[in-house]
C-alpha cells in the first residue's frame, strides 16, 4: 500500500480510539433509539425504527394498518426537514437514514432530532403539500 495513506489511516484509527468514538456511538445511539421508538407509537407514518450505534433507519409507511411503503411521505419528510434546517436522506425510497458524525455534540444531535420530529408531525398531520415531492426527486 501507499505509505502516506497507511500513515493517515493509522492516525484516524488512533483518533477513534483516543476519543472513544465507538463507545460514544453505542451510548448515544441507544438514547436516540429510545426516543425514535416512541415515534412508532406517536406517528401513523412511522412503521419501524432500527439501527446500530448512530446509524439508524426510520421506515416510513402510508399507514400502520397496511404497512405499505410510504415513498411520497418519505420525500415530504426529507423536504420538510430540509426546510427546518436538518439534512436527512432516504434509502430504498422510504427509509429515512440518520447517520450523524460520531463526534456530534449531544445538544446539536437533540436539536436535529427535535426538528426531524417536527417534520414527521407536519407530514403525519397532512401539513406538507404533495407539491414538494417534485423537489426531492433524484436526491
Amino acid at each position: 500500500g501507499n505509505p502516506m495513506i497507511c500513515r493517515i489511516a493509522k492516525e484516524v484509527i488512533d483518533m477513534i480510539k483516543e476519543e472513544k468514538l465507538v463507545e460514544r456511538a453505542r451510548v448515544l445511539g441507544s438514547r436516540v433509539m429510545q426516543r425514535l421508538k416512541s415515534w412508532v407509537r406517536k406517528f401513523n407514518i412511522v412503521g419501524d425504527v432500527r439501527g446500530l450505534g448512530l446509524m439508524i433507519g426510520i421506515d416510513i409507511v402510508k399507514s400502520k394498518e397496511t404497512k405499505e411503503r410510504g415513498y411520497n411521505e418519505a420525500k415530504k419528510v426529507v423536504w420538510r426537514s430540509y426546510e427546518l434546517g436538518v439534512i436527512v436522506n432516504f434509502v430504498h425510497g422510504n427509509v429515512i437514514r440518520i447517520q450523524p458524525p460520531l463526534n456530534i455534540d449531544e445538544d446539536t444531535l437533540n436539536r436535529a432530532l427535535d426538528l426531524l420530529e417536527e417534520a414527521l408531525e407536519d407530514v403525519d398531520e397532512g401539513r406538507v403539500s404533495d407539491d414538494v415531492i417534485k423537489y426531492v426527486e433524484g436526491w
